[in-house]
């Protein structure tokens, strides 16, 4: 693979938002790779609420501020990556908008193509409703001379229509055709994986780590008495079973790293042994976790936590901490190195069992799990796989002519 450099337009989220599944792989290709980015254009309508409201009005002061190269905490990886802010309206449900979209989005890409010289490019989706601009980026082909057909590539990260918040109905009825549509799809759980005859055209991509990052976490066990969850505080939580397991482990302390996305319940922001401390910036989260003596993942289980592989699964690892989490079903794919609690009484029984018996070597074999598993190895699955996908449609290597 190292001789051959791909082009990708991506449609994803936005750039530098969030740690995301697809930043991760985009930020690890080869530096010969060009690479066009197009900040998220939404998965549902927006409504009335003040949430969509300050989200709509910070999208629109993003498109009168300074060129996206130029922000500050959106650094981009290097010279053959360009950013597309989009001027769309998210009303991806009604033929008008996608139309005036499409075209809008033609313009958009145009530039940065022509800038990066991307006339063959992958089609990386992993925002659903960019299936319903391919002919945007057919223009923009088309308008710097090439009629290429780009290779369009599906990477399936969640069960949308059970995310929290997305629109159900509007991806019913855009995923099907995309999944029909696309030439490759990669899953990042089982659960993803299409259902046959689709399924021969999928991959199965588990989460990386940066293995590095989190090696930085110290390999002896600190002495305290403090377990840590980070991630968006959100409705995929188990408050009662966080509840339960607060108020039965008094000596205990319990940290919550990341934004606060509902209300909580049971009075868990009054607890006095409940820290909420807010973000971390994705490369501070090593010092911000290193005192601690284990990491949970209290999920609350149902069609969502079921389809979803998360991120800290393997982060927590890499750092080598003992684990906890409810049963579900990407996490039993390593529960020979968790273990799955469902109430305080198991919670106590991990506690004695293995943060209380952790030891330097035992960090060191949970670090072990993730060898093979790093962003670097996934890419090379991913561009590995799309390489017959990249010849048979006639891409040439950068070394050829334009």
């Amino acid at each position: 693979m190292s001789g051959t450099a791909l082009q990708w337009v991506c449609f994803a989220d936005d750039w530098g938002r969030l740690p995301s599944t697809t930043q991760h792989l985009i930020r690890h290709l080869p530096e010969e790779d060009r690479v066009v980015w197009v900040d998220s254009i939404g998965m549902r309508t927006p409504t009335l609420s003040r949430k969509d409201m300050q989200r709509v009005l910070g999208k629109l002061k993003a498109l009168r501020g300074a060129p996206a190269e130029q922000l500050d905490e959106r650094t981009l990886p290097h010279d053959r990556f360009a950013l597309v802010r989009p001027r769309v309206a998210p009303f991806h449900g009604v033929g008008a908008a996608v139309r005036a979209n499409t075209w809008s989005l033609a313009r958009d890409l145009a530039p940065a193509m022509r800038r990066l010289e991307i006339t063959r490019p992958v089609l990386l989706i992993s925002n659903t409703m960019g299936w319903r601009y391919v002919a945007a980026l057919r223009r923009a082909l088309r308008e710097l001379g090439s009629a290429f057909e780009p290779v369009v590539v599906y990477l399936r990260l969640d069960a949308f229509d059970v995310f929290p918040g997305v629109e159900p109905g509007l991806i019913h009825e855009v995923e099907p055709a995309l999944i029909a549509g696309c030439d490759h799809l990669f899953a990042t759980a089982t659960a993803l994986v299409p259902a046959p005859p689709h399924d021969a055209k999928a991959t199965y991509l588990p989460q990386g780590v940066d293995a590095t990052q989190f090696a930085r976490v110290p390999v002896e066990p600190p002495a305290t008495r403090t377990i840590g969850y980070y991630g968006n505080i959100a409705e995929w939580l188990d408050y009662a079973l966080i509840a339960e397991v607060v108020d039965a482990h008094p000596e205990w302390s319990f940290e919550f790293v990341g934004p606060v996305r509902v209300a909580l319940p049971f009075g868990l922001a009054e607890r006095s042994n409940v820290r909420l401390l807010g973000p971390c910036p994705y490369p501070k989260l090593p010092e911000a976790t290193a005192h601690w003596a284990g990491a949970w993942m209290p999920f609350l289980i149902n069609d969502h936590i079921q389809a979803a592989n998360p991120l800290k699964m393997r982060e927590y690892l890499a750092a080598g901490f003992p684990i906890a989490c409810t049963q579900f079903r990407e996490a039993e794919r390593l529960r020979h190195t968790l273990r799955f609690v469902s109430d305080a009484q198991s919670f106590g029984t991990w506690l004695r069992e293995d943060v209380s018996q952790d030891s330097a070597e035992a960090r060191r074999a949970r670090r072990h799990e993730v060898v093979g598993e790093t962003w670097s190895d996934r890419v090379e699955v991913l561009r590995g796989t799309l390489a017959p996908l990249v010849d048979a449609r006639g891409f040439a290597r950068f070394d050829s002519p334009v």
